[in-house]
């Protein structure tokens, strides 16, 4: 006979048959490889009120395996946007850092080399002084 699973839980679970009757099963009546799970189709040998030896029917498993196959592209585009994501949260990271950090330190350097020195007494624009000794070497 065949039928639908409507309730399952750890003892078992219950079976309407397509014929409008309900069994009750026990999962050690369980006979297929995979787990049983709520609206399978099953098939099975009814004993008065209970359900023995239940398989379930293999348009069922074939529609899980279709399905699986079905979203094994979201998945690949999913891992793609998760890896963009990050490789973008890192070159934001970066960019932030080098901006709090970096242009700071290149303003310093240059008021350092070309502006600072006109303030101190005795000496007069070493940063081209530099730049001119470096060429005549």
């Amino acid at each position: 006979m065949r039928g639908t699973i409507l309730k399952l839980d750890e003892n078992g679970g219950i079976i309407s048959a397509d014929d409008g009757s309900r069994y009750v099963f026990a999962l050690d009546q369980w006979m297929d490889v995979s787990a049983p799970d709520s609206s399978h189709a099953v098939d099975f040998t009814p004993d008065g009120n209970k359900a023995e030896q239940i398989y379930m029917v293999a348009s069922t498993r074939a529609a899980r395996t279709n399905l699986s196959g079905a979203l094994n592209p979201l998945r690949k585009l999913y891992k793609f946007i998760g890896i963009t994501m990050i490789v973008a949260g890192a070159v934001m990271t970066l960019t932030v850092l080098f901006a709090f950090i970096g242009i700071p330190l290149i303003i310093l350097g240059l008021f350092l080399v070309f502006i600072a020195p006109k303030f101190v007494s005795g000496v007069e624009n070493i940063g081209t002084d530099v730049i001119k000794r470096t060429r005549r070497d």
